[in-house]
Formats: C-alpha cells, structure tokens, sequence
C-alpha cells in the first residue's frame, strides 16, 4: 500500500529544493542543464495532479499499486540527489577550490544520475493514462471563516411592551408548560436578525413562573464550552468563577442545577457542532422535571443539526446505513462525513463509491471507513496516516501530537497572521469532528479499526514494532529505554563503631534535606502525567534505603558493573505503563557494612538534562551540609527559548534515544588517563579543517575520536566489509551562549544532537574522525544559539531531526551515540561526610541503548571513563582491540591509581 498522501507532500519538498538551485549553481561554479530542473517540475506536476485518484484505484488495481510505488521510489531519489547538492553547497565551498577536477568529475557523475531519475519519473507520468488515472482537484486548507465577528452582549431586561406578537408569546408560553412534565425541553426561536427573538425571549423570562433558577447567557458566534459553562454559572451564582478546566467547571454546574427545576435562556447561538453542544449540554440532564433551555437563533440547525428532516436525503441515508453492515464506527464516520450536507449528489456520490465493492481479502478495512478517509485533503491524510506509528488505545494529547506532526512536515502552509502551532490545532479539531479522534477525559482515542485503517495506508512507509503478546509485554520494560538519567555516588567512610552509629543521622538527613530542597525543584516533585506533562503535586519522591553486605571497599576493589543497577530503584518503580503515573524523582541509598553509602539517582530525564542533575544535586547537598547561601535554581528556559523550549526538552531528547538499536547489550568501562590522552593528541596532526577555537583536539574529541574508530573496526569485523557511520554528540548550550543570559543552574533539557558523517570510502583515520567532530560540534557557537532562540528555531530543529531520521534510516549504516558527564560538577556533590569517592553509569541490564558511549571525569580530573554499551560480538572485538588496550585501562578499580606506558 502507497500513501498518496505522503508522496504527495514530498513532491511539495522537491519543489522547495528546486528553488534554491540558483545557490547551489553558485558554488558548484557550473550549471546543471538548464531545461533538467525544469523537466522535473513539470513531470512532478503531471503526477501530483493524479495522486488522489491513483491512492483511491490503487485498492483495486495492483498495477496502480505498482505503479505509486515506482512513482515514490523515484521520487526519494530526487529528494536525496537535490539534498546532496544543497549539503556540497554549504559544506564543501572551500574543497571545490582545493580540488577542482575530482569535485568536478563527481559533480558529472551526479548530474548522470539526476538524468536517470528525471527519466524514470516522466516514463512513470506517460503511464497514467494507460492506467486510467484522472486528474482531481480538491481544496486541500481547511475552511475558515472571513466574516467579521457579530458578537453583542445582551441582557434579560425589558426595554418596553412588545406589540403585535400576542400568538407567537401563546404559543411559547403553551410549549414551556406542555414540557413541564419533561425531564430537560431544549426550546428553539428562529428567525432572521431583526424580527424580535430577542425581545421575545426576554418577555418569556420576566413571565415564566415556577422555577427555582432563571439565568439569561448570551453566547454569540464563538461556541467555547468551557466560557459558556462559565458564564452560567456567574448568571446563576451571580458571583465570578475562577475555575479553569472544563471538567471542574461541568461539576460546579452540576452541583448548582442538581435536583432543581430551571430556566436557562441561551440568546444569539450560531453554532452548529454537534459535538460541542452535546458536551455543554451534559451538565444540565441532572435538574428537575420541567426544565427548560430556550435558545434563540437564526440557524435553523443551530445545535440541531439532525431536526432538519429531508425525506430524499433519508432515504439515501438508510441505504448507506445498509451498506455499512450494522457497524456503528461506521455509520457515526459517515454520518459526521455528511453532517450539514444537503446536496443529495453528495450523499448519493458515498452510496455510489466504487469502494464499497473493492475486493478486501481478509482484511480489517472497512470501506466507510475508507470512504470518509479519502474526503480528506491531503495533509489530513498524512496527519491521520502518521497516528499509525502509535500502539492501540494510545492516549492522544492534543499539544504533543501537533509538535509531532509540526517535525515531520505534515501540516499545510499557514495562511498570513497564521502559526504553525495554530494550523496543527485546526487538524486536530478537524479529524476529531471526523471521528478520527474521540475524546476520553483530557485526552483522546483511536477507535481500533480506525488505527488498523492507518496501519493499512501507512504501508510500508513506516517501520513499527509489531504488537506484541503477553509473555512479550512482561518483557517489555527491559525494550524501552528508560527515560531516566541514572548515575550512582558512592562515599567511602571509616570501618569504626562511630561511623556505624551515625548511619542513621545521614539517613534522616538525606531524606529531610531532599525533601527541602524539592521545594526548591518543584517540578521534581511530582509524577509522570504525559508525554510532555508533570503533575506537580508535592507528592515528594520515591526514596528507597537498601542495605548491602558487603564492604564498600571490597565492592571497589573489583566493581562489578553487572551489579550497579541493584544500587538504583527497582526497575518496576520507573518503567511500568510507560512510565505515566510515576515518579519523576526516584532515589535509592544503599548502605554498606562498613558504613559507606550509595546514593543511586534516577531523575525523569523527560525534564532535565545532566547539567541540571547536577544542579539538583549540588543543592541537595548544601542543604545537608546547612549552607547558608544556597544555590537557586533557574527556571528560565521558555525565557530563553521562548519559540521552542517544549522542542529542546522533548523532541531532541526523545529523538536522540530512538536512535539506539534493540538488542541485549553488553556494557565495558575504559579509562583513559590524561596522560594517555595527550600522547593520543600528539599523534593526531593538526590539519587545515581545524580552524576555530584551538589547533588541538580537545580531551573530548580525542577519546571520541579512538572510540569511533574502534567502534568501526569492530562493525567491519562483523559484516567483513567498512560500513559508513555517523556519530551523534549530546551538547550542552548553557555553555554556548552569555551566562547571564542561561546560567549554569538553568534547568531543563537545554541540549543540542550534533552528528558527524563518515564514509566507508574516505578510511578511518583518526585525524579525520577527530576533525569532523571538531568541526560540526564548533558549530554550536552563540551565533547559532541566538538563531534557535529566535522565529527560526522550530524550522531549524524540524531540518536537524529530519536529517538524523534520514541517516538512521539507512540500514547500511551504523550509528554511534555520544554523551558527555565531564565538568558538569557531580564530583562536587558533598552532603557532610566528604565528596564521592567514584561516580558511576550503571551498566546494561538488557537494554536498548546498544552503540551508546557515555564519557564521564574521574575524581581528580586525571583522567576520562568511557562507559561503552554494544551487542555482545563488538564488545567482544572491542576489548582484544590493541588499538584501544594500548591507551585505556579496562574497569580499573576507582581507588587504585593507573599507571600505564603507551606506545
């Protein structure tokens, strides 16, 4: 299965690129053909016209299958020729003076693949009429209202007599008591502007008798449930009304009508969304027998949207509710496909659809459902399509769906005085009107054939772990990567009696000092909501005391990686449901024999990143020792970033561990002493890439650099072939921009993934690999900083992560992920006993961060651990690496000092 709908917005990208050719002509110093770009357009403007049809014919035709599928393929290679170019037109100006035949002989080289693409896509164009294949025009924006806003205030009282209108006052009166036996009548005065509904509403609320409460509510065009609630409540009350949430305003309501009869007037109502008034209207099925809401409009179908009975359209009606085969999803999908439609030719156009004769197989689809899916405009199409990632019953958060579509390019273009942010809002909306979405409590759900329905069009444009079964699912905390930052302290003490004896003091200091300082890191104490939310409900934090027999001495003499994550809360505590409901601060003290103490962390890494654990702990720390000035954290990032901050703390974070391949890893400690590392950097020469900052790599460069070459070499013992590579590094922008702009105590996720590419062909040598890094991560400067802070920080950060998405998706390539514990302070974190004798990574237990290297300081600064997790077989090649043996020491002892002679 081809989604239309996606190529159709990567057709939209090619065209993006195609503008920007005239640079790249500039720095390739040569044009391309100049009728090659112009043959393309016109090709992908023949095939983007016949997309809708072709995605529609598709499901019965395996040749127009065939044919969306070549179509794709040739488009991809498009968009990744075009790509290259505009990558060469940034980064390889200087190289085309250096080298000018061999750039120029590659550039002809490309230029004949360009051909070969723009050939195959207008071969792939000639073919559609053969096909059949119809061109189609479609308005892909959602509609929007260009009228200007006729909002008034109205008031219940009488302005003077009404004349000539005695039978129209008869008959209201009559139907209000004829309803009096009825548990709530919704009464309607239609009419035009003008003619007195009004007036004649008013009268009806200064006569009416017999009710315990009377409230006139004046809505206009805007039908917001949660400001109508609120407002008849102060209209009741006549008091104001400081809730916010529309579930707490539906209480109030509820409690104040609750057994009492009542009369509500509801003056100037436009709207017609069913939804949206049988939401509002829930609140008022609680009152007494005889209550009544009197609504004036000039919509006839104003909160009514069925009361319009047309006899044709129910009878075509009926026909499609047969052909639907007693599904309800499918009939309500229809039914909101057709709501306010009242040309008969539209409804006979869905009883018509060939779908519902299109040959299924076994398949799940229901062809309604299919029918309401293929009246969506495009982006719609790929919104919905892209649920499909998502497991079954995911819980939808508005504001987090539409910051995903946001990354992957999925919207439409805003309109002028429009945000990116608004149009994702306006999609929601509009396939949650569909049925697409339906709203449960805060949140919203899939219904499971509608997710089998996206599952089907996605196709093979989307790679998704499959659901799993029950002896899986009990697996499944040891297949997600934590979002947890875990790190250990260990602090060694005396073996004497007084040690011992003041083991509990620490304890209650520990956990009274935390306590105060949570205060401090309100968010920190409360628990998982979501995604992107945190209830920050003072619930404090998970503490755990364990004790262990063994010395903490001996367990130092020879640490067994293997055992560290017993020094962390139990997994079950963080890992159960994803995570939701738990706690974002979890902390476990582990207590040995002698009376040296472990203090395992593990701190929601959805909020904050290294640097800012550091902070926390430094805090709790002076807080345990009764500093009197105390480090003050800064909840500053919106500030900082005030575009994007859910971006960085998010998306980045996410998008940096999906990056890591499944598998059961195996995790080594390497420590690399300063020593060992300068006679590294002696060997790497400087060369001309390195033209910022310093002529030499740093300390990070340099252990990065050994390692990524290792790390290949242990890839090519594997598939006997050197495989392309890229390497990612976490980098911390605190330190990238004025302090006094973002100190170092900011809390957050305030990181940035750089990633470096190397190709198979280029070798690996360490010089290069350590230029490379250099050179992409001194990217990162102030410059750069202060455009992500400003309107182009969201395009930026969507163009970062669609790059890295691309380069993990070539499965020809391996990925090596890099972050750094150096200089954020953890060594400083001293609660009265003394600073830490080691801090420590826990290593794999089965998890998924396989290529993962995190690199952390030594106590004294003399030296940097490199904490590797890999598959079993490039562990294996890793550590009888000579390479690497001849510089770092495997798993020393954290109280032994390392003496080493290097080559």
């Amino acid at each position: 299965m081809a989604s239309g709908a996606f190529l159709n917005g990567f057709i939209n990208v090619v065209f993006e690129r195609l503008l920007t050719m005239d640079t790249v002509n500039q720095v390739l110093g040569k044009k391309l053909d100049p009728g090659l770009a112009e043959r393309l357009k016109i090709s992908l403007y023949a095939a983007e016209a016949v997309l809708d049809d072709a995605e529609h014919k598709q499901l019965g035709d395996d040749r127009v299958r065939d044919w969306l599928n070549s179509l794709r393929d040739a488009v991809y290679d498009a968009d990744d020729f075009l790509d290259a170019l505009l990558t060469k037109a940034a980064t390889q100006k200087e190289v085309y003076f250096l080298l000018p035949s061999f750039f120029l002989n590659r550039h002809r080289k490309m230029v004949d693949n360009m051909e070969g693409v723009v050939a195959r896509i207008e071969f792939l164009v000639s073919q559609k009429d053969i096909l059949g294949l119809q061109k189609t025009t479609k308005d892909n924006n959602l509609s929007s209202s260009s009228s200007s806003s006729s909002w008034r205030e109205t008031t219940c009282l009488m302005e003077g007599n009404i004349y000539g209108r005695e039978d129209d006052q008869q008959a209201l009166i009559k139907t209000i008591n004829d309803n009096s036996e009825s548990q709530l009548s919704v009464i309607p005065v239609v009419g035009m502007g003008g003619v007195g509904k009004t007036t004649l509403a008013k009268w009806a609320y200064s006569v009416v008798e017999g009710f315990d409460l009377k409230a006139w509510v004046c809505i206009s065009e805007t039908f917001d449930v949660a400001e109508i609630t609120k407002k008849t409540i102060e209209e009741i009350t006549t008091d104001s009304c400081s809730l916010g949430s529309l579930n707490l305003l539906q209480n109030e309501l509820q409690k104040i009508l609750s057994g009492k009869k009542f009369f509500i007037v509801l003056d100037d109502v436009w709207s017609d969304d069913a939804d949206k008034w049988k939401q509002f209207i829930t609140p008022f099925h609680c009152g007494a027998k005889g209550s009544t809401i009197l609504i004036t409009t000039v919509a006839a179908n104003a909160c009514f949207p069925e009361s319009n009975g047309n006899p044709i359209l129910e009878e075509i009606g009926r026909k499609i509710v047969k052909k639907c085969k007693g599904l309800p999803l499918a009939v309500e999908t229809l039914g909101r496909l057709l709501q306010g439609e009242d040309d008969a030719e539209e409804w006979n156009a869905v009883l018509r659809s060939d779908i519902w004769e299109f040959p299924m197989k076994d398949s799940k689809i229901i062809p309604a459902l299919l029918i309401s899916y293929f009246q969506l405009p495009p982006y719609l199409k790929r919104c919905f399509v892209y649920c499909s990632l998502f497991p079954k019953d995911h819980e939808f958060e508005k504001n987090e769906l539409v910051l995903l579509w946001m990354a992957e390019d999925l919207l439409r273009l805003p309109k002028r005085g429009e945000s990116l942010e608004e149009v994702g809002s306006q999609c929601f909306e509009e396939l949650a009107s569909r049925l697409f979405f339906k709203q449960e409590w805060c949140f919203h759900k899939m219904h499971d054939l509608l997710h089998d329905l996206a599952i089907f069009l996605a196709g093979d444009f989307y790679g998704r772990i499959e659901e799993l079964g029950e002896q899986e699912k009990k697996k499944l905390p040891n297949l997600i990567p934590a979002p947890y930052a875990p790190i250990i302290l260990f602090y060694t003490s005396q073996n004497d009696t007084n040690t011992l004896l003041e083991v509990p003091k620490k304890l209650e200091l520990l956990k009274q000092s935390l306590s105060e300082t949570l205060t401090q890191f309100y968010p920190l104490g409360g628990k998982i909501k979501h995604e992107l939310s945190i209830d920050c409900n003072d619930e404090g934090a998970n503490f755990v005391v364990s004790k262990v027999k063994c010395h903490l001495s001996v367990f130092l003499s020879h640490p067994n990686l293997t055992l560290l994550h017993k020094f962390l809360p139990s997994d079950e505590l963080v890992s159960k449901e994803s995570n939701f409901g738990t706690y974002v601060t979890n902390i476990q003290v582990n207590v040995f024999q002698c009376g040296g103490i472990a203090i395992g962390t593990r701190i929601s890494h959805r909020i904050i990143d290294g640097a800012a654990l550091a902070t926390f702990l430094k805090c709790w720390s002076e807080r345990a020792r009764g500093c009197k000035h105390l480090t003050q954290p800064k909840f500053i990032a919106s500030s900082v970033f005030p575009t994007n901050s859910l971006w960085l703390r998010d998306l980045s974070m996410g998008m940096w561990g999906s990056l890591f391949r499944q598998g059961k890893g195996v995790t080594k400690r390497f420590l690399f002493t300063n020593k060992a590392i300068s006679t590294l950097k002696v060997q790497i020469s400087a060369k001309y890439c390195y033209d910022v900052a310093e002529d030499s790599p740093t300390r990070l460069e340099t252990v990065s650099a050994i390692l990524w070459k290792c790390l290949m070499a242990a890839s090519q013992s594997r598939f006997e072939v050197q495989r392309s590579s890229f390497v990612t590094h976490l980098v911390n922008l605190r330190r990238r921009m004025d302090e006094a702009l973002c100190p170092d105590h900011t809390m957050g996720n305030l990181v940035w993934l750089v990633s470096a590419k190397h190709f198979d062909e280029h070798g690996t040598s360490m010089d290069d690999l350590a230029c490379k890094l250099r050179n992409t991560i001194s990217r990162i400067d102030k410059d750069f900083v202060n455009e992500l802070r400003s309107e182009k920080g969201i395009s930026i950060m969507k163009d970062s992560l669609r790059k890295i998405c691309e380069l993990r998706s070539r499965n020809e390539m391996e990925h090596f992920g890099f972050s750094s514990w150096c200089n954020l302070g953890f060594y400083e974190a001293d609660f009265g006993w003394g600073k830490p004798t080691w801090v420590s990574s826990v290593a794999s237990n089965g998890s998924v961060f396989m290529n993962l290297i995190i690199l952390v300081d030594t106590k004294l600064k003399d030296g940097i651990e490199a904490w590797v997790t890999l598959d079993e077989h490039d562990m294996n090649h890793l550590i009888s690496n000579t390479e690497i043996l001849n510089y770092a020491t495997l798993n020393p002892s954290p109280l032994a000092k390392v003496n080493k002679s290097f080559p």
